[in-house]
């Protein structure tokens, strides 16, 4: 609900300025702010007493367009919810969604116009945190400080997503990612810590942190019978630190872990130079029997070119384009030409965010080898995680064919770190 929140609306319309206005003071919003161009938005942002929690703007505005503002919004270091308006074609609004999560920001929905109450209720009362978000807010003053304090705590823990292989049903491995597990806040996830961590250079130090968590819990979980491969997330600053394998090599030593037991995962959108660094540290981490996963595929900048000149062993299709594929032919069109390269290039498929029995179906049919998803479960501490794979000797149960019941909102976003 938006209940006590200051809303931005961004519109040249003036009619659809006093339709939105209405409806968000409806829904009890703590003040509407109006803004009849991007560029008055972004004075309204500068403002230093005025604090803005959801910016519901426009595409087609002269002057500076709806596109334009997402790049601006990205430099200014917006940290609020942001949901996007338009009369274009919806091909068009989800290439401007596509745009501005790739700029970072947290875009919670998209509406077409007409506006009708029914489409923006559809937007505006849902749970506030996106698909793919975990859903509890911070309320809290994310500081470099603090940050800091909760890396000396061990405040940062990782909590585990299943990997299931679609033939056998069986979880086959895991997924770590990064919470801030904080006495007075709660849970938060990458997306409330992790801009503040990446423009305080502390991405390195909460990586090998984390790590450090990472192989104390594959020992643990050892013990007691369980043996699957953990992945791990890597940002591309790492990829780029020729010490890089030492440093893993040191810490997987100082453990007893194996480098076969992990892999590592490379998120598309972080852009991975070929250069002799990446190309020398991803060679590296292959002779040491770590396999490597491209994430994320088909949303950022990896091409055909980028695939055969890093030693992949993995790629994994974005959730963008498993949501709603059994209905959408794009999305079927994306998932059939990732199998179709997967499989010349002898890699394993891995298909994310599956949340309904017929996207299971579908990746199935289409010959993908692995799933990840809240259809099985989320991401969880490792105290819940171990039982969880233990029982039914590791096999997940799944409903009947057409129950197309969404699974509880959770999150299987990641940390680029």
């Amino acid at each position: 609900m938006l209940s006590g929140q200051n809303i931005l609306v961004v519109d040249d319309d003036p009619t659809q300025i006093l339709i939105l206005s209405g409806y968000f003071h409806s829904l009890r919003a703590a003040s509407v702010l109006e803004a009849n161009s991007a560029k008055d938005a972004l004075m309204v942002l500068k403002q230093p007493d005025q604090a803005v929690d959801l910016i519901v703007s426009d595409l087609m505005m002269p002057d500076m367009d709806g596109i334009e503002l997402l790049r601006e919004l990205r430099a200014v270091n917006y940290q609020g919810k942001l949901a996007l308006i338009s009369s274009l074609d919806q091909a068009m609004i989800n290439s401007a969604r596509k745009l501005g999560e790739m700029h970072g920001l947290n875009i919670i929905g998209t509406c077409r116009k007409p506006l009708r109450k029914a489409s923006l209720d559809s937007v505006f009362l849902i749970p506030e945190s996106p698909r793919g978000k975990f859903d509890v807010v911070p309320d809290m003053d994310v500081t470099a400080e603090r940050i800091r304090s909760g890396l000396e705590s061990g405040a940062f823990r990782p909590y585990y997503q299943p990997k299931v292989d679609i033939q056998q049903k069986r979880i086959v491995g895991a997924e770590a990612l990064v919470r801030w597990c904080d006495p007075a806040a709660g849970v938060l996830s990458p997306a409330d810590f992790l801009p503040v961590v990446e423009s305080e250079n502390l991405t390195n130090e909460l990586t090998f942190d984390l790590m450090t968590s990472i192989f104390r819990d594959i020992v643990s979980w050892k013990h007691q019978g369980l043996n699957i491969k953990t992945s791990i997330n890597v940002t591309a600053h790492e990829i780029a630190i020729l010490e890089f394998p030492d440093i893993v090599g040191r810490l997987l030593r100082e453990n007893d872990v194996l480098p076969t037991e992990i892999g590592i995962e490379i998120t598309e959108n972080a852009v991975v130079e070929f250069n002799t660094n990446s190309l020398e540290v991803l060679s590296r981490l292959r002779l040491m029997g770590m396999e490597i996963a491209i994430d994320d595929f088909g949303t950022g900048f990896a091409n055909i070119k980028a695939l055969k000149e890093f030693p992949y062993t993995e790629l994994k299709i974005d959730q963008s384009f498993i949501r709603g594929m059994t209905k959408d032919p794009f999305c079927q069109e994306t998932v059939r030409a990732a199998v179709t390269l997967g499989r010349q290039m002898n890699m394993r498929l891995l298909a994310e965010g599956i949340e309904t029995i017929d996207e299971w179906e579908f990746v199935k049919q289409r010959g993908v080898d692995e799933a990840q998803g809240f259809l099985f479960a989320k991401p969880m501490p490792v105290e819940s995680f171990v039982p969880f794979c233990l029982e039914n000797d590791g096999v997940v149960e799944l409903p009947s064919v057409g129950d197309n019941a969404t699974a509880s909102n959770g999150d299987s976003g990641q940390i680029a770190v």
